[in-house]
């Protein structure tokens, strides 16, 4: 059967569609508690302050809405931090608490296979799965652990706040919502300072060195995005109206919603990588991407479980460490690496890896 998707606009995979499940139930949650709250006449409950014209999200949140407010906020919190371990996973090849990353096999560039025709051209990186492309220093890395950490640690102090109602415990339900709103701006910051760093480090493998790449420009929304929501924030902490108060908070909720839909532009594009239009002219990622130590690890310990092969190195065509002793060709011109092994009972083998073929 067909696909109704167009093959240049397909997905390469459908991670994009996690920020999505968190956005639908926080949005509809939104929208029936305003509703809900018009159709019974706009109530003034007694927990309101005087003269406040529009009920706060919390205060409806209090009432026999609660369940919803308490479930929505839970589904909304649990994805949102599934949204960054995604990422995580994407671009680390493991999920942030995981010590075991999945196999997959990488491709080196071989500037003699098929004669120059593109399509049989191998590149190094274009076996790797498709998931987003891997961090280029391990301080993206860590900026995402971070990130992740952080936000899952809000997105619990939130839950908590729909729980313990400002109906019946003000200072609590305000002081972790406080709280959330710190935390989750940390996390946004630290993802616009990760799209950053990998900005600048694609500036050198990009083959126009554009200054606006898809990182900039994610991490310049993300920016505008926090920047607006910081000031929204300050007035509605600092306003002495409280219908306008609460016309601050509902806008933010709402505007929460941005986030997300800029998370899964995010991985949709990032899924698509190998299809850009400058992706056949990347022959290779090596000195930016962490593929060689990364791969060299996880490939030694998939090869056996008990080995390790800290000295494995990798060498490719058309550089200068080409030759040397960790390289050989074969009868075809293939050429492939040693591993060297060390073994638990204290021996040392050096054998044959992997070929181009392999790769």
């Amino acid at each position: 059967m067909k696909s109704i998707i167009p093959e240049k606009y397909k997905p390469g995979n459908y991670f994009f569609l996690v920020p999505i499940v968190a956005m639908i139930p926080w949005v509809g949650m939104l929208i029936a508690m305003l509703i809900c709250w018009a159709v019974q006449g706009k109530p003034f409950y007694s927990f309101m302050n005087r003269g406040q014209k529009l009920a706060f999200i919390s205060d409806i949140g209090a009432t026999n809405l609660q369940p919803l407010f308490i479930a929505c906020s839970a589904w909304q919190g649990l994805f949102y931090f599934l949204t960054l371990c995604c990422e995580y996973y994407q671009r680390c090849g493991r999920w942030p608490i995981s010590k075991t990353a999945f196999n997959y096999k990488i491709s080196v560039y071989d500037e003699n296979n098929g004669g120059g025709n593109n399509n049989e051209r191998v590149r190094h990186g274009l076996n790797f799965p498709s998931y987003m492309p891997f961090w280029f220093t391990k301080h993206e890395r860590n900026v995402m652990f971070a990130a992740c950490i952080l936000t899952g640690i809000g997105e619990i102090l939130l839950l908590l706040a729909t729980i313990f109602s400002d109906k019946d415990y003000n200072t609590t339900h305000y002081g972790l919502i406080f709280t959330f709103v710190v935390l989750m701006a940390i996390g946004v910051g630290l993802n616009i300072l990760e799209y950053m760093l990998m900005g600048l480090s694609y500036m050198k493998i990009h083959p126009l060195h554009r200054r606006f790449n898809k990182y900039a420009i994610s991490a310049l929304a993300k920016g505008f995005w926090l920047l607006t929501a910081i000031i929204w924030a300050i007035c509605f902490g600092a306003l002495a109206n409280n219908t306008m108060r609460a016309q601050f908070e509902w806008l933010l909720a709402f505007y929460f919603c941005v986030l997300f839909i800029i998370y899964s532009i995010d991985f949709y594009l990032g899924g698509r990588y190998k299809y850009s239009k400058n992706f056949p002219y990347v022959e290779s990622f090596q000195g930016y991407y962490k593929y060689d130590q990364w791969y060299a690890k996880t490939h030694a310990r998939s090869a056996n479980a008990d080995d390790y092969a800290p000295e494995t190195e990798y060498m490719f065509r058309n550089s200068e460490e080409a030759q040397g002793e960790n390289r050989g060709d074969d009868d075809d011109g293939n050429y492939y690496y040693y591993e060297h092994y060390h073994h638990n009972d204290g021996t040392k083998e050096t054998k044959p890896s992997v070929t181009t073929e392999d790769f």
